[in-house]
């Protein structure tokens, strides 16, 4: 087995949920299918927490109205809300705000940070809670090499239905 190794701090951020508003971009975007047959987006979301980077899973799916809604109108697609028709690729490489809570594990599994809202970029609301987010990276900026090992205990890869 390899990864990366961490400093004590780095424990101690991973192992402790973070909650507020925090910058991030949508660096894959997939389209899938619930359980129940219904179409819906998987987003991978780079969230920027205290210059650290976190990877987190959030879904879009039809029954999801107010999330929807606000994350087409947050990442500048507001026309394809307007439509009734969203694509996963047009989510992709968009700039985003989530509001990052806390979701209890399952017994046996630590409790887990997960994207519970989208907000608009740079306003008063997203500078509340957590601490002052650190700029997002512009589409075609050189990314920081991955510092973090993942998260054995995140189990965000399971499809929350």
């Amino acid at each position: 087995m390899r990864f990366t190794p961490n400093s004590a701090a780095d424990i101690a951020l991973k192992s402790k949920p973070i909650t507020g508003n925090f910058p991030g971009r949508v660096h894959s975007a997939e389209d899938c299918t619930s359980k129940k047959g219904v179409d819906m987006i998987k987003l991978g979301i780079t969230v920027y927490v205290n210059g650290k980077e976190f990877q987190r899973e959030c879904y879009l799916h039809p029954a999801m109205e107010v999330l929807v809604y606000n994350f087409c109108k947050n990442a500048n697609l507001e026309r394809e809300y307007q439509n009734g028709e969203l694509r996963a690729e047009l989510c992709e490489n968009k700039d985003v705000m989530v509001r990052l809570g806390i979701e209890k594990g399952d017994p046996g599994y630590q409790d887990k940070s997960v994207i519970k809202d989208f907000l608009p970029l740079n306003t008063p609301e997203t500078k509340m809670g957590g601490s002052t987010p650190a700029p997002v990276p512009r589409a075609g900026a050189p990314r920081p090499s991955p510092t973090t090992a993942p998260d054995p205990a995140d189990d965000s890869s399971d499809v929350p239905f």
